[in-house]
């Protein structure tokens, strides 16, 4: 007899299978997203170095008791620096007599759209939508708070920034029953009388001729223009 011999592989059989002959297949892996394309928090601007500019008051008077005497400012805050991720941003505002506000509820939404690529806040603020008028009508400051909430699909964010102290206007208007008064204080120069004489104006009754001195005097800020909204009989 011959000598047993091992019997020699099939064609078949692999002797040295590879790992792909030998696993099953898995399933190709899902790429990880990149930071662009997941759905990240929103942030809120930054308002360290933002300023308030006070770039016009309409003061509006009213001899008919029955109406209520009101202003609009025009407030521009530049130097914000705005997160440009966010998909939407909104504004609210608050007018208070106090540097240190807290816990502020009566917030006043700004209707105007703001754009997310600008650095800046525009809008206007009307004494009516104000609960609280009474009380910063009679202080000596007027301070402006903002709200803002940030949007990044379903979530939110929000911030309220430092109290901003509103000043004197860079342009007014003054208007009687709806009708502007002719401009007597700007364009003028440095040393020139602004103040009006109560003989030449147009309307009788003391608190139109009282309000008008009082807006028209070179040094008085943005406050007077509230405070003395209610000089009357």
């Amino acid at each position: 007899q011959s000598p047993s011999q091992d019997p020699k592989p099939s064609q078949s059989q692999d002797p040295n299978p590879s790992p792909s002959q030998s696993q099953d297949p898995k399933p190709t892996p899902t790429p990880t997203p990149t930071p662009s394309q997941q759905t990240g928090e929103p942030k809120n601007s930054d308002f360290t170095n933002s300023t308030l500019h006070n770039e016009k008051m309409e003061a509006h008077y009213y001899t008919e008791p029955s109406q209520n005497d009101y202003f609009i400012i025009e407030v521009l805050i530049d130097n914000v620096n705005k997160e440009h991720i966010n998909d939407k941003l909104e504004y609210y505002y608050y007018l208070s007599s106090s540097s240190s506000e807290s816990n502020i509820t009566n917030w006043v939404k700004v209707s105007e759209v703001q754009s997310v690529n600008e650095n800046k806040i525009s809008f206007k603020i009307n004494t009516r939508d104000i609960s609280n008028f009474d009380e910063v009508s009679k202080s000596d400051n007027l301070y402006l708070y903002i709200k803002e909430i940030a949007t990044l699909g379903s979530k939110q964010k929000e911030f309220v920034s430092k109290p901003y102290k509103i000043g004197m206007p860079e342009k007014e208007e003054t208007y009687i029953n709806d009708i502007k008064k002719a401009d007597n204080n700007n364009n003028n120069g440095p040393n020139e009388d602004k103040t009006v004489s109560p003989e030449k104006l147009p309307y009788t009754g003391k608190r139109i001729i009282i309000a008008i001195l009082i807006i028209s005097l070179v040094f008085i800020g943005s406050v007077a223009y509230i405070r003395y909204k209610k000089i009357d009989k």
